[in-house]
């Protein structure tokens, strides 16, 4: 279910470039805000993001920043590099990029060891035009 929550939507920022693997995007003057919930097992690594800017013609225009804004109170993210398909969603002109991996950027949480419950984790992204997205990901652990 957690995957195909992911997957379901592409946040606002998909439209101009930016892609992340997320859902549930609403944009308010240049800003997109969104709440994701996903389900992970205990003591189990949960991939909540990747994102990479690519142009209609699938080069690269740059690399978002991440910004931790609240951290988990049962767990610890990371923010890593990492090469991995980009997700867009037909009708965006970048739905052929969808065929090749990218370096972009993976946000992963991890739980305290024997950890269940809800944990949440706040994070801007913010596009090399300056677009901010505010995401909220709450998630269980089971």
């Amino acid at each position: 279910m957690a995957i195909k929550k992911r997957i379901l939507a592409i946040a606002t920022c998909a439209l101009s470039g930016c892609v992340s693997q997320s859902s549930g995007a609403a944009t308010y003057n240049n800003r997109s805000d969104a709440t994701i919930h996903l389900t992970t097992v205990r003591d189990h690594a949960l991939s909540l993001y990747f994102t990479v800017e690519l142009n209609p013609d699938c080069t690269r225009r740059g690399t978002p920043l991440i910004q931790l804004l609240e951290a988990p109170l049962n767990g610890s993210v990371t923010v890593t590099n990492a090469r991995d398909y980009p997700y867009f969603r037909p009708p965006n002109e970048r739905v052929a990029c969808n065929k090749k991996k990218y370096d972009g950027k993976r946000l992963t949480y991890h739980p305290k060891p024997g950890f269940t419950g809800t944990d949440n984790v706040l994070i801007d992204e913010i596009a090399s035009s300056g677009s901010v997205k505010n995401i909220r990901y709450v998630i269980t652990v089971r």
